[in-house]
C-alpha cells in the first residue's frame, strides 16, 4: 500500500473516494440522514435557449448547498439573481429543508446574499490573494 498524488482530475478516483464516503455514511446511525440526492439546477435561457446564466445546487444533509452560481455580464442588475434565489427556496422548501448555504469570494457577491437575508457563517481571510472566501447561510 501507498499514497500516490494523483495531478490530472480523475472522475474514476472521484466517484471511488464518494462512494466509499457514502457507504460509511450509510452504516452509521447519525450519518443515515446525509444525502447527496435530491439537487436541482436553475437555467437562466434567453429566448434562442443560450444559457445566461446557471445556479447549482446540492442537497446535504438537510440543507440546500448554493454551490455554482452565474449571471453573464449582460444580464446582471436586472433581477434574474433575486428571482433564482426566490426559486431555489421554494425548491427547497418544498423538499422539506432548513435552509441554503453558500460560499462566494469577497469580490463577488456577500453583499448580494446579504441583502435576501443570508447570514455570514464564515470567513476566510486572504483565501486567494488579499481576498476573502465568505461563508453565508439562510434558515427558513
Amino acid at each position: 500500500m501507498y499514497l500516490n498524488v494523483i495531478k490530472e482530475e480523475s472522475a474514476d478516483f472521484a466517484k471511488a473516494v464518494q462512494q466509499g464516503l457514502d457507504s460509511y455514511n450509510r452504516a452509521s446511525p447519525y450519518a443515515q440522514s446525509i444525502t447527496r440526492d435530491g439537487g436541482f439546477y436553475i437555467a437562466l435561457q434567453d429566448e434562442n435557449g443560450t444559457y445566461k446564466g446557471g445556479w447549482i445546487v446540492k442537497q446535504t444533509a438537510d440543507w440546500a448547498f448554493l454551490d455554482l452560481a452565474y449571471v453573464d455580464p449582460d444580464c446582471r442588475r436586472s433581477g434574474w439573481g433575486f428571482k433564482a434565489l426566490d426559486l431555489i427556496e421554494t425548491e427547497a422548501k418544498s423538499k422539506g429543508l432548513k435552509g441554503i448555504y453558500t460560499a462566494t469570494v469577497s469580490f463577488q457577491a456577500p453583499e448580494f446574499y446579504k441583502k435576501v437575508g443570508y447570514k455570514e457563517i464564515g470567513r476566510l481571510k486572504e483565501y486567494a490573494d488579499n481576498y476573502d472566501k465568505v461563508f453565508l447561510a439562510k434558515r427558513f
